[in-house]
């Protein structure tokens, strides 16, 4: 090997053992992460609870892997996800605390308000309270790693975004992939078919909802991949 190579190669494995951590897309296989979720509202919520998931690996991973608890982070009662193989950058929206028999009514009242996009599963977990954790595990052993967990605490009142011309009411999921909060303007996010919920909205159908389940944003690769892959270009046309 040339010198101009061994250096070249040592520069990028340095610079790539200082950057590399859990999840990283250079040698993650699947990463899986809590992207999004929403815990209701007072009231008639238009769905039940969900949480969404989002592969940010690079090969194809299968979602009944993961096992779901909320604010008990017991994984010994934790919910195991249904099946859903997710290329990179693909997601799956896993509604909450749905009983057995009503996985269809309650995906097909998700599909009324957000529209049909393929991925969407039930499990018996338990809901989402307006202040919670959420935990995905590994396993239902007392020793589970958890593989992705996200709390938060905003009251209803941060939820709410605006007042519509026509009087309808926006408020928002919580997103995990912008600020780890909730949207700031439903302008700049995807909303819901409008639904009836007798304490926010003054009339039938006057609650919308500020969110994008399905539709993950998946960061740009950082600076070492794209270093390393100038380096290794560079050095392959230099060994021509």
């Amino acid at each position: 090997m040339k010198k101009q190579q061994f250096f070249a190669f040592a520069f990028v494995f340095a610079l790539l053992g200082s950057t590399i951590a859990p999840g990283n897309l250079l040698f993650a296989d699947v990463s899986f992460q809590i992207t999004e979720s929403y815990s209701g509202l007072s009231g008639e919520d238009g769905t039940a609870d969900w949480i969404e998931v989002t592969n940010f690996g690079t090969v194809t991973g299968d979602t009944s892997t993961l096992f779901y608890e909320d604010s008990s982070a017991d994984p010994t009662i934790a919910q195991q996800l249904p099946v859903f193989n997710l290329a990179p950058g693909e997601s799956a929206v896993i509604l909450v605390s749905v009983g057995a028999g009503d996985e269809a009514t309650e995906i097909s009242n998700f599909e009324q308000i957000w529209g049909a996009f393929g991925n969407v599963g039930a499990i018996d977990g338990g809901g989402l309270g307006g202040s919670d954790d959420i935990f995905l595990f590994d396993s239902t052993d007392p020793a589970a790693n958890i593989i992705d967990s996200v709390s938060y605490s905003d009251s209803l009142t941060d939820f709410f975004l605006e007042t519509e011309g026509d009087g309808t009411d926006v408020y928002a999921t919580v997103q995990y992939t912008i600020g780890d909060g909730a949207f700031s303007s439903s302008t700049a996010s995807g909303l819901s078919n409008p639904f009836f919920n007798d304490n926010l909205g003054s009339a039938i159908d006057q609650v919308r909802l500020a969110g994008n389940p399905g539709l993950a944003s998946i960061p740009e690769p950082n600076s070492a991949l794209v270093l390393s892959i100038g380096l290794c270009a560079l050095v392959r046309r230099r060994r021509r």
